[in-house]
């Protein structure tokens, strides 16, 4: 299997995510996680204001910790033994540096 270069994964990825200071993930065992959970957990982060909410991915324990100032959810202060270097943080949609839908513009004819 050939790898690409670096920079066509750049290009091929959202250029808001990198912009932003967000790195590509270095390897995440995909088994752990399926596609579900990490919608759930995106959809979790954009329920409420920016900041409010927040969910981390853990590579290490293969599972997602919640955080909620809203509801009082803290999942991840009860992790004793919480490697940060081992986790990737699902960013609010606002981090993503998406346009804006036209929503009063007319489809082409």
């Amino acid at each position: 299997m050939r790898m690409l270069p670096n920079r066509t994964l750049k290009s091929i990825v959202a250029p808001g995510l990198l912009r932003f200071g967000f790195s590509l993930p270095r390897k995440i065992d995909m088994a752990k996680f399926s596609f579900s959970d990490i919608e759930n957990a995106f959809m979790f982060v954009n329920s409420a204001m920016y900041g409010m909410n927040s969910a981390l991915l853990c590579k290490d324990a293969g599972k997602i910790l919640y955080r909620s100032d809203m509801s009082g959810i803290d999942e991840m202060a009860e992790e004793e033994e919480l490697d940060l270097e081992q986790c990737v943080e699902i960013p609010h949609k606002n981090d993503l540096n998406l346009p804006a839908p036209d929503a009063g513009r007319l489809p082409p004819k």
